[in-house]
């Protein structure tokens, strides 16, 4: 009884130093808040290429893969978050951080209501010059209407009250 206690206390301590681990490594996995966004262009679903950031209104740049579950978790909550806010307030805009085939393959099935465009991970890729440099997904990144960086995100939102808690936090 007594080496089951010291080990479930020795796991609890593991636990904790992980997920202490895991904070300190994401504290600085992001871009600066104020920081100007480079203008930069990404093929959408027809292949046009698509501007960001779009200067004049709010956007939300989420960057996702199809074979990541945290990824697909959050994809029915920011559909409805593209649904409800539409032109009045943060635009969203989805970009498939793994080949183009996979995520097209996936969005056939699963289509968004908002822009999905189309990027190979690199260590150049946007994803990382918007401050992700350990390319973790989901990240997110929320652009002003001024293109400069207002917050970012490391990680899937838990729901719609956390999305919205984010933005309503960086302004």
């Amino acid at each position: 009884m007594k080496n089951a206690a010291a080990a479930l206390i020795a796991v609890a301590m593991l636990f904790g130093l992980l997920q202490l681990f895991q904070r300190w490594e994401l504290s600085e996995n992001a871009l600066e808040v104020g920081t100007p966004i480079t203008a930069f262009r990404l093929p959408d679903a027809q292949g046009k290429p698509y501007a960001l950031p779009v200067r004049g209104q709010a956007v939300v740049i989420n960057y996702w893969a199809s074979w990541f579950g945290p990824c697909l978790q959050e994809m029915p909550m920011l559909r409805e978050f593209a649904l409800q806010k539409g032109g009045n307030g943060a635009q969203l805009v989805g970009i498939a951080l793994e080949d183009e085939r996979s995520s097209k393959v996936w969005l056939q099935a699963n289509p968004q209501p908002y822009p999905m465009l189309f990027e190979v991970p690199s260590a150049s890729d946007s994803s990382v010059r918007l401050g992700n440099a350990k390319g973790i997904l989901p990240f997110t990144v929320l652009v002003g209407p001024d293109g400069h960086v207002l917050a970012t995100r490391t990680g899937a939102f838990r729901d719609r009250a956390d999305l919205d808690g984010w933005i309503a936090a960086a302004h």
